[in-house]
């Protein structure tokens, strides 16, 4: 019998339609990777470390019987398939869709391809806000502290909005 364990991604766009975009990445998700358990709403921000048009960010919870390195790799398979274009050099770039692994299980990780919890997401409030949304784990997920306080303690001051647009999570997946 396989072991399932509860995973938060963070999901972003900034090309085209990223309402579709995030859409169809939940989707796929939903269909044939995880089974998709709840949605944040969408916030929008600017993009981060580059110019670029702003983006729409999620977050969700999962459930999935894939270890971390089996999800990482289904998800970039995914990126691709949606439109992903692979990066020209070491910079951010624009992007159709950006699927990361924030949080997984309980599990701690410090390899060269995944590094759980995502090492970057407790300075980013793109990734805190949309988490905060869906969180209902008992214990804090990045410190000590609860995601209320690592929220407070971020020092990301770009601009962030919700936004009134929002993935119906029953349509999303049917």
């Amino acid at each position: 019998m396989s072991q399932f364990y509860t995973s938060y991604l963070s999901l972003g766009s900034n090309l085209n339609d990223k309402f579709k975009n995030l859409e169809n990445a939940v989707k796929a998700i939903d269909s044939s990777i995880a089974t998709v358990l709840s949605v944040s709403g969408i916030y929008e921000t600017p993009a981060w470390g580059f110019k670029g048009e702003d983006f729409y960010n999620i977050c969700i919870k999962i459930k999935t019987s894939l270890n971390p390195e089996n999800l990482l790799n289904q998800l970039l398979a995914l990126e691709k398939s949606l439109g992903r274009k692979e990066k020209m050099g070491t910079d951010y770039e624009n992007r159709s869709i950006d699927v990361d692994i924030i949080l997984f299980h309980n599990e701690k990780r410090n390899s060269k391809d995944l590094q759980l919890p995502h090492p970057r997401a407790i300075d980013r409030k793109f990734v805190l806000l949309p988490l905060f949304d869906i969180y209902d784990e008992n214990q804090p997920p990045f410190t000590m502290d609860s995601l209320e306080q690592n929220i407070k303690d971020c020092k990301d001051n770009s601009p962030i909005s919700k936004i009134a647009l929002k993935l119906d999570f029953n349509t999303v997946t049917q």
